[in-house]
């Protein structure tokens, strides 16, 4: 999951590789198709944790889903990492690191 935040071509590199702490997470495609309409908006999924370095205890976990999304073709462009470091950072912004 460090991986996803870490390698430049890792899903969720774009959102978490600046953080001022250690993020690890994964993004994910949930697809549902329906032959009746012929659409397909898959359900983009982000989860993942934090921790204040890649030595310390894991400090928050989250989870985010973009339902039925229509606007991206991948996990890691979809609302779902978009949601999930806004709310983290929110969090980190409160409460600290500690």
């Amino acid at each position: 999951m460090r991986a996803c935040v870490t390698r430049s071509d890792g899903t969720s590199h774009t959102y978490w590789s600046q953080k001022p702490y250690a993020a690890y997470c994964k993004t994910g495609t949930a697809e549902k198709y329906d032959p009746g309409d012929n659409v397909d908006h898959p359900n983009h999924l982000q989860i993942g944790y934090i921790s204040a370095t890649e030595d310390s205890k894991p400090l928050v976990a989250f989870a985010s889903i973009a339902f039925r999304e229509d606007r991206s073709s991948s996990g890691a462009d979809s609302s779902a990492p978009i949601i999930a470091h806004q709310v983290v950072d929110k969090y980190v912004e409160k409460y600290g690191l500690n």
